[in-house]
């Protein structure tokens, strides 16, 4: 068994302060995780990871041995280090991504930088500048890319060569992908053949070979092909179901695990068989859909299975499975919090582990399956005393016809204190194929420091509790979601939990909306709302913003919105601000291009017709949502100063 004897806690390339006693600097809870993307190269000789340098994504490596800095890897000019990889033990692919004058976040143009993990030997093997001489190399010119690259599979036995899916730049997603090997040192290609359909998610066998595909039709239906012979075959869709995602080839290649929900409401795991064509359910739980799976070190087979009902619960599905085995010993050295194997030796021997909760944003061991030991790599940068944040609890209640849950953190104050904060009711975006778990958030946490109790709710339309509950959110956005919403207010009054005359409703995207929406339909329900990156047009969905770039648009949003133009205008809120009595706040990214400003201006201008009270916070290079810390805490500021004058 695993004991907290061998945790003998490393930190490196950080130095914690003493927890701040007096005083809370909250920019530390939004900018906890200095490190991310921890990985450890396959022979386990290097650990690496994602580290903010000078302002900007940077590649830190380090000896596993030592702790100490091998390598640095920071990108010139407006580029930074985006997702990457090991491809092998001495050499890194990475992902580019740049951030344009204009803005503040970052986006990606598929273009991939090769690199030694010392930082030498660099080589922009993939985009639309690797025919550019590179600084500090004399590589012959190349071929130019103009396209988006996605890594299918590292090849992990073939030293020199990756396989990608190029896909030719275009206005629309309808562009058939190229798979394609590549050499990692010199960058260049292979061909081997094209996709069977735009966005295909590849899986391929034990040896690197494409074998299955799964897509999108036009008509937003799921595709699936089988690689027969060097040849795309497509697959009757009646074989699975509506949430088939192909995981992974089995070892022997025999077959293939999916998670899916055929012939049953809730997602669980499946195994097909390519000899006979049996499809049969591992495990499916009896209240929700599997989450995440554990994949063993070669990536081939499933040992464990993450669930959320509530707090995190994890299924050991082969005992015998040595990664099995190791994972029971590490949830009981960690009981009571998330954990998560991010990364494996090719041996499988070492593993990178990441363990966080409601009051840890995230901390990285190392774990060695012949010694079993577990040492501590570094903690979070949070600098602040875990007994100062607020805990985080499952909450259910009554809906209609379904139980609905959620989360509840009650606000930080004096013990002595015998007053219901008042409540915020905190309302997650999406609404499909989204859903709040447990973990540390800093948003709520931001909230129950400065005295604001936080509810968040699964409202229907969330992902994670099956079919029948995510399809009943379906072209419900403007109603029945938001009657959840109210009767999760009700329902948190009636606990005690909340003061029925201090309670504000906010969010981002379709929280926003469902924020302005909600102060519409139940107007002396909430005293207050604040909504940020909002869409308050819903007719705008089919027409502005970067849904249009999708082929399948307009058959998803007739789906979940229906395409009768007055239910559209019914349930979008720009058009019932007569019915608003209360203030609003209302935040918004100016190159916003999954809710255009085109919402909040013709939203402004409607409550400037009928004379109603708002606050408005435009930031000119943000996007959806904010990026920039110190954007993140001037809205913050502004929303602390709003709730306290229209909650206390």
């Amino acid at each position: 068994m695993i004991t907290r004897l061998f945790m003998n806690v490393v930190l490196i390339l950080c130095t914690l302060t003493s927890p701040l006693s007096l005083a809370v600097e909250f920019k530390n809870l939004f900018n906890a995780m200095q490190y991310n993307d921890v990985q450890i190269s396959p022979s386990g000789d290097y650990i690496s990871m994602r580290i903010n340098h000078q302002g900007k994504q940077a590649l830190a490596i380090t000896d596993r041995k030592t702790l100490k800095f091998v390598g640095l890897i920071s990108l010139e000019g407006n580029s930074e280090v985006g997702p990457y990889i090991w491809a092998n033990d001495e050499r890194l692919v990475i992902e580019v991504v740049q951030k344009a004058a204009w803005l503040e976040y970052t986006e990606s143009y598929g273009e991939l930088l090769a690199v030694d993990y010392d930082g030498k030997n660099s080589n922009l093997i993939y985009g639309y500048r690797s025919g550019e001489d590179q600084t500090g190399t004399r590589l012959a010119r190349k071929q130019q890319d103009f396209g988006w690259a996605t890594i299918v599979d590292t090849l992990p036995d073939d030293k020199r060569h990756i396989l990608i899916l190029s896909t030719a730049m275009s206005d629309k997603e309808d562009r058939l992908g190229e798979l394609r090997k590549i050499n990692i040192y010199r960058g260049n290609q292979k061909d081997l053949g094209r996709a069977p359909a735009p966005n295909v998610k590849i899986v391929t066998d034990q040896e690197g070979e494409p074998k299955l595909a799964i897509g999108l039709s036009q008509e937003n239906e799921k595709i699936v092909y089988f690689n027969v012979d060097g040849q795309w075959q497509k697959v009757n869709n009646s074989l699975f179901g509506s949430a088939f995602y192909p995981l992974t080839i089995t070892n022997d290649n025999s077959g293939f695990y999916a998670l899916d929900n055929l012939n049953q409401d809730l997602t669980g795991l499946f195994k097909y068989s390519f000899a006979d064509g049996s499809y049969k359910a591992v495990f499916t739980d009896k209240k929700v859909d599997v989450s995440s799976v554990n994949l063993t070190h070669d990536g081939k087979n499933i040992y464990a299975l993450r669930l959320d009902d509530g707090f995190p619960v994890y299924i050991l599905l082969n005992k015998n499975i040595p990664e099995a085995k190791a994972f029971k010993d590490i949830l009981a050295t960690f009981t009571g919090n998330a954990v998560s194997v991010e990364s494996q030796t090719k041996d499988g021997v070492l593993s990178i582990v990441k363990v966080s909760s409601d009051i840890n944003p995230g901390e990285y061991y190392i774990y060695n399956k012949k010694k079993n030991e577990l040492k501590g790599l570094f903690p979070n940068s949070l600098n602040i005393a875990k007994d100062q944040l607020a805990f985080t609890e499952p909450v259910n209640f009554k809906s209609g016809d379904f139980t609905v849950a959620g989360y509840f953190t009650k606000a930080k104050q004096q013990a002595q204190s015998k007053t219901i904060a008042p409540l915020v009711l905190l309302v997650h975006g999406g609404p499909h194929g989204v859903r709040d778990t447990w973990g540390f958030d800093p948003e709520v946490q931001f909230l129950a420091l400065n005295g604001y109790s936080v509810l968040q709710v699964n409202y229907r339309g969330s992902s994670g509790y099956g079919q029948q509950f995510l399809s009943a959110g379906y072209k419900n956005w403007g109603s029945l979601i938001q009657t959840d919403l109210k009767n999760a207010v009700d329902w948190a009054v009636q606990q005690g939990l909340a003061n029925a005359n201090k309670v504000c409703i906010m969010g981002a995207s379709f929280g926003a909306y469902s924020a302005v929406q909600s102060t519409v339909l139940y107007p002396d329900t909430y005293q207050c709302a604040i909504a940020n990156a909002g869409i308050y047009d819903l007719a705008l969905l089919y027409t502005k913003g970067d849904l249009q770039k999708r082929s399948n648009t307009y058959d998803y949003l007739s789906k979940v919105i229906g395409t009768d133009e007055n239910i559209l205008k019914q349930n979008s809120p720009v058009y019932a601000v007569d019915k608003i009595k209360v203030p609003l706040f209302l935040a918004h990214g100016e190159r916003d291009e999954r809710a255009p400003v085109e919402h909040i201006n013709k939203l402004k201008e409607a409550l400037n017709l009928h004379k109603k009270a708002y606050t408005s916070f435009l930031i000119e290079k943000e996007g959806h949502g904010f990026w920039n810390l110190d954007n993140q805490m001037s809205y913050l500021n502004e929303v602390k100063t709003f709730l306290d004058k229209n909650l206390l």
